[in-house]
């Protein structure tokens, strides 16, 4: 196959598998209330904060159907039951022409386009940025920059990503990100890979901040379902309005995704 047609080839394949694949709202959570639902359809989205009981259970309202094959993490990377969680779920509308799964995974992939994305500060009257900056590295041993890839014309079957951020609140901080993908869907897991700190104390320890994106093409639209996971030190804990605190740097993510997505190709 001439080398110039094979790309084209590889996108109208992945085009057509997700076209083949896609499943309905319904399908995947045919008991979701329709308070919840109406809000998944909002341009909001559904939050739910979910704290750590007894016995280390938590009070899901997000349940996917058993034959869905949607297997979220619920604890984090070494097993540890979080203290914390927040639930989301929204569907965004499908774009008129491309590759919305593609168009997905091209969005992940702007990790500078993090930069200067802003959350609503109380204490301060204002929207300030959560991260001042926002680099690819090469890997954790030599940290050395990577400039942000070229858009891709197929999603990888697999990948693993090394990123540092410079955060408003805790200073430089390293992410790893780890992607697998099926014909019509992406699973997206991001974590902390270095101790959080603020000045000389630990926030969150390695490890103990988890994010997991799972992305569908649906007959309605792009499914965004996430789990956010976080285990803050005592000291933290009992400082900091934990729902709010995550759910603020979630939306940051999330909007990062979302615009993302919407961007022509190449931006």
């Amino acid at each position: 196959m001439n080398r110039a047609v094979f790309p084209a080839a590889l996108a109208l394949h992945a085009l057509l598998c997700s076209a083949a694949f896609a499943r309905s709202f319904d399908e995947l959570f045919p008991d979701a209330p329709a308070a919840q639902k109406e809000a998944a359809f909002s341009e909001e989205g559904y939050y739910n904060a979910v704290e750590r009981q007894a016995g280390n259970e938590y009070a899901w309202t997000i349940h996917p159907a058993d034959g869905a094959n949607i297997d979220m993490t619920r604890t984090l990377p070494g097993g540890k039951p979080p203290g914390h969680f927040l639930e989301t779920l929204i569907v965004l509308p499908l774009g008129a022409e491309g590759d919305p799964l593609l168009d997905c995974y091209n969005a992940l992939g702007r990790t500078r386009n993090l930069e200067g994305r802003t959350y609503p500060s109380y204490s301060r009257g204002r929207p300030v940025p959560l991260f001042e900056a926002a680099d690819r590295i090469d890997n954790l041993t030599n940290k050395r920059t990577l400039a942000d890839p070229p858009p891709a014309r197929a999603v990888p079957h697999s990948e693993e990503v090394f990123f540092r951020v410079k955060d408003n609140n805790f200073g430089r901080c390293y992410y790893a990100s780890r992607l697998e993908s099926g014909p019509a869907s992406i699973s997206y897991r991001l974590t902390n890979v270095e101790d959080i700190t603020f000045y000389v104390f630990t926030v969150i320890q390695k490890e103990n901040l988890h994010i997991h994106f799972y992305l569908e093409i649906l007959d309605e639209g792009i499914l965004v379902y996430a789990l956010t996971g976080i285990e803050l030190s005592s000291l933290a804990a009992s400082r900091v309005d934990v729902p709010s605190a995550v759910k603020k740097r979630f939306d940051v993510i999330k909007g990062w995704l979302v615009d993302g997505i919407n961007l022509p190709l190449g931006k």
